[in-house]
């Protein structure tokens, strides 16, 4: 078994795919608004090694299975089949649960037409975005970041409050390549997650300890070694467009900013 908890596990994890669990999913400029689920001192935060095998679809898009390296992740109590055919070509990645409540894009659905409505305006500063809303758990699922600079900004949030619930956050990636993509952590305003949200969660068996998500990615792991993917820090297909020019501001809510980055 993996030593420790939360955001401690998910730092020994560094040093030392497929998922059936949903995961926030953020292009160029969204931004997402939300509650921790994990105090960030328990099971439902946590990191882990993984195997990296490059995949392309129908279609031609590249992306990256993930799969969880066991043997780092017991500290050598359980053999890991990638390790003993030789396949290094691995990354650290760590997860935690959230409730998202709604994501923020720079252009409107890109599904209109197909049975989908158009989402909301919202004013953020002089510029108009557009809120799709979300309202479900799901897990933030990414790369430490060069430098550990993308968990340290979660690793600060435990450390100056103690815990990461009774606020709400927001995460934004700004860049679409694997050169330029870049995440900051903000908190919005301290303000606990309504408990008739919290209570449908606790009587649901959607949010599983992170231990049991990495580990799901173990048995749809690839058999054989591949060849070395592009980059650590890169996710899964990044053939993104650039920012969209977002429209003039008119009379539309104004959104809250975030009060405070943790950078």
């Amino acid at each position: 078994m993996a030593k420790g908890k939360g955001i401690h596990q998910a730092e020994d994890a560094a040093s030392a795919g497929f998922l059936r669990q949903p995961k926030v999913r953020l292009k160029s400029g969204d931004r997402v608004r939300f509650h921790f689920l994990s105090t960030g001192e328990d099971d439902f935060f946590g990191g882990g090694r993984f195997h990296m095998f490059p995949q392309k679809t129908q279609a031609g898009k590249t992306w990256t299975k993930e799969v969880l390296c066991v043997r780092a992740f017991t500290d050598g109590e359980e053999e890991c089949s990638h390790c003993d055919e030789g396949h290094d070509d691995m990354g650290n990645r760590f997860a935690v649960w959230v409730y998202a409540h709604f994501v923020l894009h720079l252009g409107d659905n890109p599904n209109q037409g197909e049975g989908e409505e158009p989402w909301e305006q919202v004013k953020m500063g002089k510029r108009v975005m557009f809120k799709e809303t979300i309202d479900l758990p799901l897990m933030i699922w990414m790369p430490y970041g060069r430098g550990f600079i993308w968990f340290g900004q979660f690793r600060e949030a435990v450390v100056k409050y103690g815990t990461l619930l009774g606020r709400l956050f927001e995460l934004k990636r700004v860049g679409s390549g694997m050169q330029d993509t870049d995440y900051t952590l903000a908190v919005v305003k301290e303000v606990d997650l309504e408990k008739k949200i919290q209570k449908e969660i606790d009587k649901s068996d959607v949010v599983t300890t992170i231990e049991v998500a990495m580990r799901e990615t173990v048995s749809s792991g690839s058999a054989s070694p591949a060849p070395a993917r592009l980059s650590e820090e890169e996710e899964a297909s990044e053939d993104e467009a650039s920012e969209e020019e977002a429209p003039a501001a008119g009379d539309v809510p104004e959104m809250e900013e975030p009060a405070e980055e943790l950078v």
